[in-house]
């Protein structure tokens, strides 16, 4: 049984500049803690025959698109959660996909606000598939216990290459003027022409 945290973001070239320029280490290390603190003691996602994908899906709020969201007890002013509570077993892995529609997600966020996004993602997904296990006040309580220290001496904003977020070494074909020309976007190169690394 593994585990498998994976960061998903828009690609297009306005909306690729507002990711989180913090490292894939951060979204792990939150993790790793709530493995240990709440699905290792109860029993949680334990099944030896599966592996368990997770994807965290960023997205910055758009008034005019983000109107209507998922109840869960995990939602702000700031942050709206949608977690995936029918996750689809496919070739023995569990894909798990949560997503966040946030009004604090941009490339200068904090590490440690990224973090509390991050820990409150997983929370949403633990509470509603587990709810007779897992309730919103325990994880509150527990997400006092992460490690900011060390959270916040990880570099940042952080590399690119550190960055690791799905489709990172892609590009894609975009058209010009609506006509039958297209120009290639390269995610790597646009990312380092406007920030540099």
């Amino acid at each position: 049984m593994t585990y498998k945290i994976s960061r998903l973001f828009s690609l297009e070239p306005n909306e690729l500049l507002a990711r989180p320029r913090v490292s894939y280490k951060i979204s792990e290390n939150v993790f790793d803690y709530i493995r240990e603190n709440i699905l290792i003691p109860n029993k949680l996602l334990k099944d030896d025959k599966i592996d368990y994908s997770f994807t965290l899906s960023f997205v910055v709020f758009d008034s005019e698109l983000h109107k209507f969201f998922y109840e869960t007890p995990f939602n702000t002013e700031e942050n709206k959660f949608r977690p995936d509570t029918k996750p689809k077993i496919i070739n023995g892995v569990k894909e798990v996909s949560i997503r966040v529609v946030s009004k604090k997600i941009s490339a200068i966020i904090p590490p440690s606000d990224y973090a509390d996004i991050v820990y409150d993602m997983f929370g949403s997904f633990l509470v509603a598939s587990f709810s007779k296990k897992v309730t919103k006040e325990k994880m509150d309580e527990l997400k006092k216990g992460l490690n900011y220290t060390y959270i916040n001496s990880i570099p940042f904003p952080a590399p690119f290459e550190e960055q690791k977020y799905n489709a990172d070494s892609s590009s894609y074909h975009k058209s010009i003027d609506f006509k039958a020309i297209t120009e290639e976007i390269i995610i790597k190169d646009v990312y380092k022409k406007h920030f540099g690394f």
